[in-house]
């Protein structure tokens, strides 16, 4: 699975533009006075004004090239505070073969750059955000019922890439995933626990799909 733009809500419109942009070097693509659209990689990734009750957060992973971890966190380091896990800020994944790197954008968003080892996407080049995120490989989708979420992913062809528990599963595969959890549970790398906000990703095989 591909996607290939994603749009979330936020209230902080304007530190998110400045934090995509000039602390990351991503480049905006396009702007109005109630959105921003940033590149990262070959994903559009679209921040909207929000206007409702509720402060709009989400999970997401960018994949970067798998031989540029260390790159990645020594370049972080010096623009953000990296997330630990027991005590470290490299997250191994030894069931995927992936390490990750976990932060917080201004909105609260839990962003993750993850090396996937088995797809072997290497480089030379010095790592640059603007040049080796890759794509969006996973958004957090939140739902009142796991086992009817799956049921409608697979009717769209996403296949179940990882069984998980009773409150998480990972649907499609290592291009692109939905990390989906149910309501009230504890994202993993954050005291924040999960909500319903609205939420739109394009697909490559299946348009737009929305969720409330």
């Amino acid at each position: 699975m591909e996607f290939e733009a994603v749009t979330f809500a936020t209230k902080k419109l304007d530190s998110v533009k400045s934090f995509y942009k000039e602390t990351l070097g991503l480049r905006v693509t396009h702007e109005t006075t109630s959105q921003v659209t940033i590149l990262v990689g070959s994903t559009l990734v679209t921040f909207e004004q929000f206007e409702d009750d509720g402060e709009p957060f989400y999970h997401y992973a960018i994949n970067i090239p798998s031989n540029k971890l260390q790159e990645a966190k020594m370049w972080l380091e010096k623009r953000v505070t990296l997330l630990q896990h027991e005590g470290k800020n490299v997250v191994p994944f030894p069931r995927w073969n992936a390490e990750a790197l976990y932060f917080e954008d201004p909105a609260g968003n839990i962003v993750e750059w993850i090396a996937r080892h088995n797809l072997n996407q290497t480089t030379s080049e010095p790592f640059v955000p603007s040049e080796q995120l890759l794509y969006v490989s996973e958004v957090g989708i939140v739902t009142a019922e796991l086992g009817e979420q799956t049921k409608l992913f697979e009717s769209l062809g996403y296949p179940v890439w990882d069984q998980g528990t009773e409150h998480f599963r990972a649907i499609g595969d290592e291009h692109g995933l939905f990390i989906t959890v149910t309501k009230d549970r504890q994202w993993f790398m954050s005291e924040r626990v999960s909500d319903f906000f609205p939420l739109e990703v394009m697909t490559k095989s299946n348009g737009k799909l929305y969720f409330y």
